[in-house]
């Protein structure tokens, strides 16, 4: 009877991946693992043998960085490869295109200019100009010694009409951004969001924003920002989204929320004022 290969099974979760894919690295590499490791105990013992070093407590950190340096870089490069295997298959699931990485630079929204270290990863592109990835940069806060690193996955719709830049900020959401000119919102609605644009765009915003959407988007599960620029709707999901059962609510509601925007994005063409930038500026 012959044999035929085993069909490669579905990845549901990041986690479930780095897993199978740990134990298939260390069953491949297993013996280089073994002899680095015995390699290096071999030059410590050898230099203590010949009275090179003295074994105190800073040669043994010297000794075990090295060790714990390469477990990071590899645990690292597992956990990216497990990542890009989830978002994949997902594209794959679609019939979407797949692209491991892209250029923050050719990104329009005020996040993309925010902190250090900026990186979009695993960017999955439908019809229709849909787009989903994930977003991460970190930054100091003040008062802060370290810095904290921030994660995002994003979904991006393209709308047919042409609008200025408005930034809808979720209040409670880990980050907070501000650009612009804040727009006073309804008094129901000035605990939950900020809402900024340009100035002299503000009727702009408020003709988008109104307060059925403001409820609407209040009531809805997607507890996200919202950006609108270069005829976009981005919505930004805090976080990293690790199993596809939640990454499918994720769209489903993402896309909910696009379809609620759609009569007014797809229809609303604005008019520059004078030489008034409709851009957010930080």
């Amino acid at each position: 009877m012959e044999n035929y290969p085993t069909p490669p099974r579905p990845v549901t979760s990041v986690s479930g991946k780095i897993n199978s894919l740990l134990v298939e690295n260390l069953k491949k590499w297993k013996w280089q693992i073994i002899f680095a490791v015995l390699g290096w105990t071999a030059i410590f013992w050898m230099l203590w043998w010949y009275g090179l070093i003295t074994f105190n407590e800073n040669l043994l950190k010297i000794f075990f960085v090295p060790l714990i340096f390469a477990a990071v870089i590899f645990g690292v490069w597992i956990e990216r490869q497990a990542r890009q295997s989830f978002w994949k298959q997902f594209a794959a699931r679609k019939g979407w295109s797949f692209e491991p990485w892209s250029r923050t630079s050719l990104e329009f929204g005020a996040m993309f200019r925010e902190g250090e270290g900026r990186e979009i990863s695993n960017v999955v592109s439908g019809p229709r100009s849909v787009r989903i990835f994930t977003y991460t940069f970190y930054k100091k806060r003040f008062g802060e010694k370290n810095s904290r690193t921030y994660n995002y996955t994003v979904f991006a719709f393209k709308f047919n009409g042409h609008f200025p830049h408005i930034y809808l900020d979720r209040i409670g959401n880990p980050y907070t951004i501000k650009v612009g000119k804040q727009i006073s919102v309804p008094v129901e609605f000035k605990e939950k969001f900020r809402l900024s644009a340009p100035e002299g765009y503000e009727i702009e915003a408020l003709q988008i924003f109104t307060p059925e959407l403001l409820a609407f988007i209040l009531d809805s599960s997607l507890k996200h920002d919202v950006e609108l620029v270069n005829q976009e709707l981005l919505l930004y999901v805090p976080g990293k989204i690790d199993n596809l059962d939640e990454l499918e609510k994720e769209f489903s509601e993402a896309l909910t929320m696009a379809n609620k925007f759609a009569p007014v994005l797809d229809s609303i063409q604005f008019q520059r004022i004078g030489d008034k930038p409709y851009v957010l500026k930080q």
